[in-house]
């Protein structure tokens, strides 16, 4: 039976305290240097997701969500002993001009009766807009979690080519989806892409 994705939480996601990360204190192995106050630092409720993104960029939503990988004929979640992904997003913003970098970062949790069949590449597959182009996909390992960078671009409804830049992990036992995607323009991506990278390597998922 395929897995699809069911409504199951509050119907908004809602806005919450951000955690910010002191100066100096890092989240176990996940920085080397924590970079003084350039970056502010994203925990999801579960305390399980962790993501940086710049000081001056806007959280402009963030909390749980109401989306989950369950049985479609169940709107209940099944749950095994060791889980503790709760679906989560942030959604963020680089200011107010019409071009800059934009993006989400979200865990989900992954029904247990699924899993035998849960591939991660078949998600990310169902992720991607038909008319991506340019892709590139490679394997990548985060602590204990594995996963793929993976970038495309796509033409928005303004028919501007938009580039899309993502990190998807999951666990060995794949009980959840851990997922970091950041976009704007392919101009907007050339004249940021050392910052996309910076981000999007320290996307961490504790174990």
């Amino acid at each position: 039976m395929a897995l699809r994705t069911l409504m199951v939480f509050n119907i908004n996601v809602h806005a919450r305290r951000i955690r910010m990360i002191v100066t100096g204190l890092c989240i176990g192995s996940l920085l080397v240097a924590c970079g003084g106050t350039r970056y502010q630092y994203l925990e999801s409720d579960d305390g399980h997701v962790f993501a940086k993104i710049p000081t001056d960029w806007t959280i402009e939503a963030e909390g749980a969500v109401d989306f989950a990988y369950v049985d479609p004929t169940n709107s209940s979640f099944a749950f095994v002993a060791g889980d503790s992904t709760r679906p989560w997003r942030a959604q963020f913003v680089a200011g107010e001009a019409d071009d800059v970098p934009f993006g989400y970062v979200e865990g989900q949790h992954v029904d247990a009766r699924f899993r035998d069949g849960f591939l991660l590449s078949t998600f990310l597959k169902g992720r991607r807009p038909s008319d991506a182009k340019e892709l590139e996909r490679r394997l990548i390992a985060v602590g204990e979690h594995i996963g793929y960078r993976t970038s495309y671009t796509v033409t928005d409804d303004s028919d501007v080519e938009q580039f899309v830049d993502e990190v998807y992990l999951t666990d060995d036992r794949r009980s959840g989806v851990y997922v970091m995607s950041i976009s704007c323009s392919v101009e907007c991506h050339e004249r940021h892409e050392a910052e996309f990278n910076k981000i999007l390597t320290t996307f961490w998922v504790e174990p």
